[in-house]
């Protein structure tokens, strides 16, 4: 049977341990997120942390914390620690997008809509009544390929209720040191719209480009919008001033191709 003096001792020791414990295991104070961030992701981020901080920081979950972060749809890459005596880091990358997706956010190389209140400007725009998001990257990624070797960028997609789809052209700027396939849409004049129809896109997009090399690069800033909605052949509108060699002001001139 132990002595009263060892039972004693054994609770000081305890009750040190216990303060000991307390001294360290200190209450979250700071919350620090780190990564190239706007300011309001940022913000939003330390609000979700903090309504989940419910311990010390030697006992905070981290796992957890990462789960409320990752609630989120813009966050590709979440890491959470905790650095003594009171702080816990955040670091986010975000998920990366390509394209804009009518009102409803951005979506990733996969077709997956990310909402993000500080997305890029120079990316692409889809605007598509029918086709999802991963259809539409699809469509987008084909034409892309075929309108870059052009020094073509496809700057807007849009398809409308019955399946026919629109794409509006930015003409590329070739800077020194770069390509006519680079995609991006800065350093660009406007391009013409062209209407593709609902079907046969590829044969129809490279019906554009032939007469794109042949004769409408050299007319490019009057070029209003191409219409290959047809079996051969093209109609085009021309802007201002040379509205006047159309069929009929107002109307377009319909041009045939080989």
């Amino acid at each position: 049977m132990r002595s009263f003096p060892a039972v004693v001792a054994l609770a000081v020791l305890l009750a040190a341990g216990a303060c000991g414990w307390l001294a360290v295991d200190r209450q979250v104070r700071v919350v620090k997120v780190e990564g190239q961030l706007a300011e309001s992701e940022a913000a939003e981020i330390r609000r979700r942390i903090g309504q989940a901080l419910d311990g010390r920081l030697l006992t905070m979950d981290v796992a957890r914390l990462r789960e409320r972060v990752m609630e989120l749809s813009w966050p590709g890459e979440v890491s959470v620690r905790k650095v003594w005596p009171d702080t816990i880091v955040v670091r986010v990358a975000r998920r990366t997008v390509v394209a804009r997706w009518a009102d409803a956010g951005y979506l990733t190389p996969a077709g997956e809509i990310v909402s993000t209140p500080n997305g890029p400007v120079d990316v692409p725009a889809f605007d598509c009544a029918i086709s999802s998001p991963r259809q539409a990257m699809e469509v987008y990624r084909y034409l892309q390929g075929m309108a870059a070797d052009a020094g073509l960028v496809i700057g807007r997609v849009t398809e409308n209720g019955i399946g026919e789809w629109q794409l509006a052209l930015v003409r590329r700027a070739i800077l020194p040191g770069r390509t006519a396939r680079t995609t991006g849409m800065d350093a660009g004049a406007a391009g013409p719209t062209v209407m593709l129809g609902a079907d046969r896109l590829g044969e129809r997009m490279r019906r554009f480009l032939t007469a794109w090399s042949r004769f409408l690069m050299e007319r490019a800033d009057t070029v209003d919008y191409v219409d290959l909605r047809y079996g051969s052949g093209i109609a085009v509108r021309w802007r201002e001033p040379e509205a006047q060699h159309a069929e009929a002001p107002g109307t377009a001139a319909a041009t045939e191709t080989t």
